[in-house]
């Protein structure tokens, strides 16, 4: 009143509830002005009392929807089960307009007709005759139709008297309640022009739908859809991660086990030569063999019992690819000279296994395709980057064309490089050899 007076304010305003004389509140509104005289002396008080209890009530309605929706939004990002968050959203919608039962249903994978999916129902407001069943497929005809016609007039389609409405027996069997729906409210769940199913919400009495109301379901329709592709998306990635894994098994297996078997004919190949010609290098090579078979029994249990390397196993790049391409051509008549250039450094698992893996299957190759007199292996660590360059001197080929990504030998080095982030480059010319260089960044992680 005091700032009234002194003209601080021109009216007071406030909102809160009374309450009557019988013992019930009301919502109002109270707005004071003062009035003045001819000097500007306060003459008296004028109040406005505005009942305001339908706009609070709604308010409180939107509130309550609003941290309903905030409910499902948080459950969408944290829970990874979808069925658990279709039935919160169904529960939501049950719950927030007091409905007899909501369903949601979906296309099936023929894409040619729907199915119940999920129902939840709010027994106290849904009485007999609501009883579970398991309606038929509905054809998707029918609701790609309504679909269309929900999408023009951008809003959710209310059959308003259900029973008696013209078009409702096309329907029928979308709800769970056989008989006694009065009021059908029908979502449908777009993405984009993509039909993905439909939200059926049934009161058993006469209803109408407030705005609030219908954007609130509007609402919940679109996280429905966001998690039905999330879940889209996350199958078709276990999909490529199963596809990836097995394109990863075969190359460990062509790169540990192949080469192995390949070292071990070459082997054995040599000692049938030498075995008339001289015992004891014969047998040398026999014992070098059977380092080759243990080494191949090895590989194939680390295989079986984990597809994924020692942390330490092939950190020393430098040491394990000496001497694995010794042995791969010990007694070959093939000159092998391997170079180590810079200061070899302890590296990451994953970089040392590749590039490992890159010059065991460059080697056998030369060994069995080249024709080679001479093979040269470079490994230089660099500042930030490790290159291996595999060079030889043998017949050499016609470099593969981009719709001929060559052998599997060729593809899985390439592949090996790319998930290191690396660059892969192959020069060779028929009469040439071959030259294989690979560059690695060493603070890449393979993936």
């Amino acid at each position: 009143m005091q700032r009234l007076v002194i003209g601080e304010l021109s009216a007071y305003q406030t909102e809160k509830p009374y309450l009557r004389k019988d013992g019930s509140w009301l919502w109002a509104s109270l707005t004071t002005s003062l009035v003045r005289d001819a000097k500007g002396n306060p003459a008296y008080l004028i109040s406005v009392i505005q009942d305001i209890g339908q706009r609070k009530e709604a308010e409180l309605i939107a509130q309550g929807q609003q941290m309903a929706l905030q409910r499902t939004l948080a459950l969408l990002s944290t829970e990874p089960e979808l069925d658990k968050f279709l039935g919160q959203v169904l529960a939501t919608i049950v719950e927030q307009l007091q409905a007899s039962v909501a369903d949601i249903w979906l296309e099936d994978a023929d894409h040619t007709t729907t199915t119940l999916h999920l129902s939840h129902w709010n027994l106290q407001l849904a009485p007999e005759p609501l009883v579970p069943f398991n309606p038929d497929p509905i054809p998707l005809s029918a609701l790609t139709i309504m679909a269309r016609e929900i999408e023009d007039h951008n809003q959710p389609f209310v059959y308003l008297d259900f029973l008696n409405h013209p078009d409702a027996e096309i329907f029928r069997g979308l709800s769970t309640v056989r008989d006694g729906v009065q009021t059908m409210l029908v979502v449908p769940l777009m993405f984009g022009k993509d039909f993905l199913g439909v939200f059926v919400i049934c009161h058993m009495q006469s209803h109408s739908y407030s705005p609030e109301a219908l954007r609130l379901v509007t609402a919940l329709a679109q996280q429905v859809v966001l998690a039905l592709q999330l879940t889209r998306l996350a199958q078709e990635a276990k999909q490529v991660a199963i596809v990836e894994e097995q394109n990863r098994l075969a190359r460990e297996i062509h790169d540990t086990l192949a080469q192995t078997f390949t070292g071990i004919t070459l082997q054995l190949n040599n000692a049938q030569y030498y075995a008339n010609l001289d015992a004891a290098i014969a047998w040398d090579i026999i014992e070098q063999v059977k380092t080759l078979a243990r080494a191949g029994l090895g590989e194939s249990r680390r295989l079986v019992w984990s597809l994924h390397p020692d942390a330490e196993e092939y950190r020393d790049l430098a040491g394990s690819l000496q001497r694995s391409l010794i042995q791969l051509t010990l007694h070959t008549s093939v000159e092998i000279d391997v170079a180590i250039v810079g200061t070899p450094v302890l590296v990451p698992p994953d970089i040392g296994m590749n590039l490992l893996r890159i010059g065991q299957e460059a080697t056998t190759n030369t060994l069995r395709h080249a024709q080679a007199q001479t093979l040269q292996i470079e490994l230089t660590f660099g500042v930030d980057a490790i290159a291996l360059c595999i060079r030889d001197n043998g017949i050499g080929f016609h470099l593969p064309s981009a719709h001929d990504r060559g052998g599997f030998g060729l593809l899985g080095m390439q592949q090996r490089c790319d998930r290191l982030g690396g660059k892969f480059t192959l020069h060779s010319q028929p009469g040439q050899g071959t030259c294989i260089l690979i560059q690695i960044p060493l603070t890449c992680s393979l993936l």
